[in-house]
């Protein structure tokens, strides 16, 4: 890269508030994340993503509803107040319930990921097939996977998912 690739890179609108911004996350992440530890609650950051997509999901389908253009327009809005009340309720539930925080956590993970794909059923997002199938289909070269967890028997149809040979034992 010569310098005045640099230099045209960094004269970029977007890579000037790029650079910002991983500037402004540098500073804070250690801050924020040294805080996390010491509480004991380091997968927090993993909880509100989780939730986040709940909001995410919930942003999309009040767009949908509200024949915004573009529909995802309130995505990362809802993004922000879900994982905003998220915090609040994970934050609430440790103190005042009789649970560790990492109870609490896994709450907010499983409720968060179960809501998201609910509110995105709901507002007519597109579904992928299940684990079982076959993981080949955009890769035709390559041996099909079964799906399921390591150790268990292959979970594939009697077609074999229709992507290649049926997995085998």
């Amino acid at each position: 890269m010569t310098m005045d690739q640099v230099v045209e890179m960094l004269t970029s609108p977007l890579m000037q508030r790029a650079l910002l911004a991983a500037v402004l996350v540098g500073a804070a992440a250690p801050v924020v994340g040294t805080f996390l530890v010491q509480r004991r609650m380091a997968l927090m950051g993993d909880g509100i993503g989780h939730v986040a997509l709940t909001g995410v999901a919930l942003g999309w389908l009040v767009g949908s509803w509200a024949n915004l253009v573009p529909q995802d327009a309130l995505a990362v809005p809802g993004a922000v107040v879900a994982a905003v009340i998220g915090s609040v309720v994970i934050e609430l539930v440790r103190e005042r319930g009789r649970t560790s925080g990492d109870l609490a956590l896994a709450l907010m993970f499983y409720g968060g990921i179960a809501g998201g794909v609910l509110l995105m059923k709901v507002a007519g997002a597109p579904t992928r097939t299940s684990s079982a199938t076959c993981s080949a289909r955009s890769r035709p070269s390559r041996r099909p996977t079964c799906g399921g967890p390591p150790g268990s028997p292959p979970s594939c149809s009697a077609s074999g998912s229709g992507c290649g040979p049926r997995c085998s034992p």
